[in-house]
């Protein structure tokens, strides 16, 4: 179908079409089919035509014209600003000796939208780690999995939803196998956090699941691609473990080493008048690890009853603050995972010392 065969009430309704601003993704795709529908024409190789005499079977043509968005979302990225349908359409596309849309000789027609997008996600997360050691400006990453994963439609939409919520600077793309990933310029590892969590409530509007997020961030992590990403991976790792919304990768804050919690240590939290239970995960000599059914602000003084079972039904009383919370996933019924500095002095630490030991296992006592 060359572009002079098309009538030219066809070519500009085609046209307006590629060129509204703010259409695009899924919900150009659909206008497309249904402009066709109404046209009665095979919608998407005409849409080709217009562009290039090379063509693309009534087969191919949609998967062209998705992957021709898909790397609209890609050049995005990188010029910080919409190209449009046209602008994505000549930059991908490569003519083959056959005349039809390609991605390059040997490659079929088809162009690989995916691995296109890891090389060039990849390229970005590279000049944001060398603009952090040039001038120390701090750098998220954020990697996301959904508990259930969503159909292609439902992949796309949700890479689109995240596009319109991130900020002009931000870069977004679908990396497998977790899902999503975010680089974030000129943000912390808390605004990171926010942002994973944010981006967490939009991803479970559009596919109906709770997502889980893996969040690293520059200065604190390695900063190398392969270091950077290797902490997200860790992050998402834990939280999908742990079914909670957000994990930050953060090196070792204790001095002491930690340990699992002996069989029968329970834990007390008061906060003023109010009292609950907590579950251990780990000790040392400089903080705690709980899980908790009431929320802790980071920053917060509480007062901790550690506590043997009986027979021995030993008791500590330790001043701690709350270092870092995490919620648990959207959706889900879970506890609050607190980690507590304590704020005792010297007197504390034999006792501290003697329920660590207790906790050991026999083979490491003798």
């Amino acid at each position: 179908m060359q572009p002079q065969a098309l009538p030219c009430a066809v070519r500009t309704v085609l046209r307006d079409l590629l060129a509204t601003p703010g259409l695009r993704g899924a919900p150009l795709v659909a206008a497309i089919r249904t402009a066709g529908e109404a046209l009665e024409i095979e919608p998407f190789e005409a849409c080709l035509a217009l562009l290039s005499v090379g063509r693309a079977g009534e087969s191919d043509a949609r998967q062209v014209v998705e992957a021709i968005e898909s790397h609209r979302a890609v050049l995005e990225s990188r010029l910080l600003r919409d190209p449009g349908f046209v602008v994505a359409a000549a930059d991908l596309q490569h003519a083959t000796g056959s005349g039809r849309w390609g991605a390059g000789a040997g490659r079929g027609t088809r162009p690989p939208a995916d691995l296109e997008c890891h090389r060039i996600f990849e390229e970005i997360v590279e000049c944001e780690l060398r603009r952090h050691a040039r001038a120390g400006r701090p750098l998220g990453l954020v990697l996301m999995s959904p508990i259930v994963p969503p159909d292609e439609g439902g992949w796309r939409d949700t890479i689109a939803a995240l596009v319109e919520t991130a900020r002009d600077v931000d870069h977004i793309a679908r990396v497998l196998p977790e899902g999503v990933a975010a680089v974030l310029p000129c943000t912390s590892g808390d605004e990171a956090v926010r942002a994973a969590a944010r981006f967490g409530g939009v991803t479970g509007r559009i596919t109906g699941a709770a997502w889980s997020a893996g969040v690293a961030a520059l200065p604190g992590c390695p900063a190398s691609v392969a270091g950077l990403a290797a902490a997200a991976r860790g992050a998402l790792k834990e939280a999908l473990r742990d079914g909670v919304a957000v994990r930050c990768a953060a090196p070792e804050r204790r001095r002491h080493g930690r340990r699992p919690a002996a069989g029968g240590l329970s834990a007390r939290i008061r906060v003023g008048r109010q009292v609950s239970d907590a579950t251990i995960e780990d000790m040392s000599l400089g903080g705690i690890l709980i899980r908790t059914p009431r929320p802790l602000v980071p920053g917060l003084r509480v007062a901790l009853d550690i506590g043997d079972a009986p027979p021995r039904a030993r008791r500590l009383a330790l001043g701690a603050r709350v270092v870092r919370s995490e919620a648990p996933a959207p959706g889900t019924i879970g506890a609050w995972r607190a980690a507590l500095r304590f704020e005792s002095g010297a007197e504390s630490l034999p006792a501290l010392a003697e329920f660590l030991a207790a906790g050991r296992a026999p083979e490491e006592r003798s």
